[in-house]
This record gives structure tokens, C-alpha cells and sequence, in this order.
């Protein structure tokens, strides 16, 4: 049987194209990091997955999500109890402050409880 059109797009989320731009983009340019706002930790295994050079930074509101991404291969889980006023900027701090090499982060997002209707999305922020 011969896959069609509609079979693979039943089969590919959202998420996952996601992670596909993310693995992308390292074929033009290595950025400081990769910003991953998360409450499950989905998206930042998912992104973990890729094994990429640079570290999956994962900032979640839950204390026991944080925790149990310490175990997933290149992620840094950061316990941020409230959604930052801008995430671009809360990337751009974290870069300065540890010192990271790149011109660039990407930042990733997606639907959450507070924003159920969010599109998901790979944003380039220039540093």
C-alpha cells in the first residue's frame, strides 16, 4: 500500500515539525541555545531526542517537571514559576549571564494551559 498525502499528515504533529526546524536550522548556523517554555517537559525531550551540540534550556512553571528532565541527555531545567513578560529577553539574559557562545537562540513554544488556542512556533532571536 502506498502512503499518501493524508496518511503522513495523520501521522506528523505539530510538535514534531517543530523539533524538525529545530534540528534544521543547525545546518546553517549552531546558536547559544535552544529556549524550550514547557509544562510537561515534552518538548524539551522531544528536542533532547536530536542530541544537538548546544544546551535545550527548559523553563517550567512545575517543580516536578524540572526535575525529572534532569535525567534527559543536554536539557537544563529552570524552575520559572511565573511566564517571563518576554521570552526573547529571558533568552537574551540567560545567554549573557553563563557566557554562551552564538549569535543567536532559538526559542520554541507552543499551546498551554493559559494560551489552550497558541500556535506552535520556532522563533531566530538575535543576541
Amino acid at each position: 500500500m502506498v502512503a499518501t498525502v493524508d496518511d503522513v499528515t495523520e501521522r506528523v504533529r505539530s510538535e514534531h515539525l517543530v523539533a524538525l526546524g529545530v534540528e534544521a536550522c543547525f545546518n546553517y548556523d549552531v546558536p547559544a541555545a535552544i529556549f524550550v517554555p514547557t509544562t510537561s517537559g515534552a518538548s524539551a525531550r522531544r528536542i533532547a531526542l536530536l542530541r544537538l551540540p548546544v544546551w535545550t534550556v527548559a523553563a517550567s512553571p512545575s517543580e516536578d517537571t524540572c526535575r525529572r528532565l534532569q535525567l534527559s541527555y543536554g536539557v537544563v531545567a529552570l524552575h520559572v514559576p511565573g511566564e517571563p513578560e518576554s521570552w526573547s529577553e529571558f533568552a537574551r539574559d540567560f545567554v549573557a549571564r553563563h557566557s554562551l557562545p552564538g549569535k543567536r537562540v532559538i526559542l520554541t513554544g507552543g499551546p498551554s494551559e493559559a494560551k489552550p488556542r497558541a500556535n506552535h512556533r520556532l522563533e531566530i532571536v538575535d543576541l
